[in-house]
This record gives structure tokens, C-alpha cells and sequence, in this order.
């Protein structure tokens, strides 16, 4: 049967198939042959196209591989810079940290001896301030003198304060040695050898609108004894030097001004408006420096310095003197205040005497106890340039 079959095969193929072509035939006719036999056919060749595949999948393995490799090592290498730069930085900021604490060790030090330093200049100001009072210079104790009270004027029991109209308890002078002048003369004298400190508190209210120029409310002047009682105030005299509080008709307002000698009025400062109701309270202290010829205005509430009289002239004896005006529109006190009633040395004096101190310790050829009675009789301790606003 199975040679029929081969038979009719071949049968088959050389009927559809050139004669040329017997061999294609028994090869053909074999294959067939071969395949019902169960034979096993010899491996094809791999085409092109599955060689390229396979090739491609191998390079993009290799890729892969590459880049993950590569990441690898940057991931690394970022991981051992950093770690590098952050104990490089813990370092730097140990160093840091170190020369801060060495410059805070340094200011402490520093501080610690400023703060000795201070104390010891604050023992010597107080020792130098005790000295002043003892020898009575820098704060003298004086009053005004009653007897010499103008009559429009009032003046307190204690002969302190004064005042252009009546308070309980003040008094009135009927005889009073001045006549024109509207205020009251201090009980001392200042000399080319002193060196004085007084303060005056002040005090007014305006009962009615101001409406002429130059309108006085308080003064405090120094001048000779003859040339006091010349005029109505003390800025319009010869050998005069005067702080004073005016009417300034121009801006409306009340100023704070002075005079020399009937000189021109040159305005300080503006305190309040010139309407009624108006009131003004202040505080100023005066330094009385002889051996240098000047006078020093000092605003206390305001540390400041208002104003330095210089060449003022020793050579004959001055008077403080206190004035207030014009009792029917304005009601003005003056208060006196010396030693006791002076509160704390001020800033700016007890600022002078630390320079001045500072001259002392420079001074080797003297002792201090001896340069400072030296300065204390002789005032070359004080300087003006020195007294200044803190």
C-alpha cells in the first residue's frame, strides 16, 4: 500500500511538472515521503530581520545596564561630595562659632571694664560735685531781695517766687527800690571769680489774645547795678544780657529770645501760640562761668542748650535779675531754685565735669586733690565748648 501511494505520488508531480524537473520531483516526492514517514526535517536559516531583533535586544540590555551603572556611580559620587562638603561646613561653622564666643568673650571684657571705669568717674564726679559745695560754688543757695521789688509785682514768703498778679500768701512791696524795671533783683553778686548754678521754673497763661509785638511775659537778665532800673526790662540797657520770653506778632506765636545790650531780639524758639488760654510750663538752668567771661542758658526738660553769652563783663560786678509783665493779659511766675531745691545735677554739667576730670588725670606734675582746689578757685577746670546738649 505504501508503494501504491509513493507511486501515485510521482504520478501526480510529473503531470503538473516539467520533465527537466524529475529531480525537484523526487525530492519533492521524498519530502512528502519523509513527513508520512515522520521523519525530522533539517533547521531552516534565521532571516535577517530575527537576526536584527535579537542583536538590537541584546545592545538595549547593555544600555540599560550602562545606565544604571552610570547612575550608580553619580549617585555615589554626589553622596560622598556632599558628604565631604557637610563635614567641611560642620567644621567651618565649629571655627565660626569658636571666634564668636572668643568676640564675646573679648566685648564682655570689655563692657565689664567700661562699667569699672564708669563707677570710679562717678565716684570722682560726686567727690568733685561734694567739693564744689563745700567751697560754695557751682550751686550757691540765694533768694531775691525783697526791698528791691518793683510794685506792680508780688512776691512769696519765702521770697523765691514772684509773680504779675496776687496768690494767697504772697506779698506786696509799697516801697520797693525799683521804678521801672517790673521785677526784683537776686541777693548775690557774680565776679569774675565765680562759678555759679541756679535753675528758674516758669509759668504763664495768656487771659487774653496778644495783639502787640514784642509783648514781655518773663525775663531773666544779668547786668550792672546802675544800668538795672533804667528801662522796663533789661534787654534795652547797656552792660545787659537777656533771656527772655516774648510776644512774636509776626508767626502768632510766643518765643523764647534774647538781647544784648540794646541789641537787636533774636528769637530761640517757638513754646506756644499767642491765643487766649494758652499755657506754658518750663524749666532752665543758668551757668555762671567768670573766669571764662560766658553764660550758659540750659532748656532742662528739653536737654538742650538755648544759648552761650560771651565776653560778658566781669570786670564789674553783675546782678541776676527776674522780671515778669503785663499782669492785664497774662499771668507769669518766676520760681528761683538753688541747691537744695535742685534736684540731680544735670546731664550736661556732670558731662563737663567727666572731661574735666579727664584733665586731671593728665595733669601729673599736680596731685588731684591739689589740681582740683585749683580748679574749683581758679575755674579753668570749666570750658565752655564743653557744656553742650546730651
Amino acid at each position: 500500500m505504501e508503494r501504491e501511494a509513493e507511486l501515485s505520488n510521482d504520478i501526480i508531480l510529473q503531470r503538473y511538472l516539467p520533465l527537466s524537473d524529475t529531480r525537484t520531483v523526487s525530492t519533492i516526492t521524498n519530502g512528502f515521503t519523509g513527513i508520512q514517514e515522520g521523519t525530522k526535517m533539517a533547521p531552516q536559516p534565521k532571516s535577517l530581520s530575527q537576526k536584527m531583533s535579537s542583536h538590537i535586544a541584546i545592545l538595549l540590555v547593555f544600555i540599560i545596564i550602562a545606565i544604571i551603572a552610570l547612575f550608580l556611580t553619580v549617585v555615589i559620587s554626589v553622596a560622598v561630595f556632599n558628604n565631604n562638603f557637610t563635614i567641611d561646613l560642620i567644621q567651618s561653622l565649629h571655627a565660626h562659632i569658636e571666634r564668636q564666643e572668643e568676640n564675646i568673650n573679648n566685648i564682655s571684657t570689655v563692657v565689664k571694664n567700661l562699667q569699672e571705669y564708669v563707677d570710679r568717674q562717678q565716684y570722682l564726679v560726686y567727690f568733685l560735685i561734694l567739693f564744689l559745695y563745700c567751697l560754695g560754688f557751682a550751686v550757691q543757695d540765694f533768694v531775691f531781695d525783697k526791698s528791691t521789688s518793683h510794685t506792680d509785682i508780688y512776691i512769696s514768703k519765702d521770697r523765691r517766687t514772684i509773680s504779675n498778679r496776687y496768690e494767697e500768701g504772697m506779698l506786696w512791696v509799697s516801697d520797693g527800690s525799683l521804678q521801672n524795671y517790673y521785677g526784683v533783683i537776686g541777693r548775690r553778686v557774680f565776679t569774675k571769680t565765680d562759678i555759679v548754678y541756679f535753675e528758674i521754673e516758669v509759668y504763664y497763661k495768656l487771659w487774653d489774645n496778644i495783639t502787640f509785638d514784642t509783648a514781655l511775659i518773663f525775663e531773666v537778665g544779668f547786668s550792672t547795678e546802675d544800668t538795672i532800673d533804667g528801662y522796663h526790662y533789661l534787654g534795652g540797657q547797656n552792660k545787659s544780657w537777656s533771656f527772655m520770653c516774648i510776644n512774636d506778632l509776626d508767626s502768632s506765636s510766643v518765643v523764647l529770645a534774647y538781647e544784648i545790650s540794646r541789641g537787636q531780639i533774636f528769637s530761640l524758639k517757638t513754646i506756644t501760640s499767642n491765643v487766649k488760654g494758652e499755657t506754658y510750663q518750663g524749666r532752665f538752668g543758668f551757668f555762671v562761668d567768670g573766669p571764662r567771661r560766658k553764660i550758659a542758658v540750659y532748656d532742662i526738660l528739653e536737654e538742650k542748650l538755648l544759648k552761650t553769652f560771651e565776653n560778658v563783663e566781669f570786670e564789674e560786678v553783675i546782678h541776676p535779675v527776674f522780671g515778669v509783665f503785663n499782669g492785664q493779659k497774662i499771668e507769669a511766675k518766676v520760681t528761683l531754685h538753688t541747691r537744695q531745691y535742685i534736684k540731680a545735677i544735670p546731664k550736661w554739667l556732670e558731662k563737663t565735669l567727666l572731661k574735666r576730670l579727664t584733665i586731671i588725670k593728665m595733669h601729673h606734675s599736680l596731685s588731684s586733690i591739689g589740681y582740683l582746689f585749683h580748679v574749683i578757685l581758679y575755674g579753668s577746670v570749666f570750658k565752655q565748648d564743653d557744656i553742650v546738649a546730651t
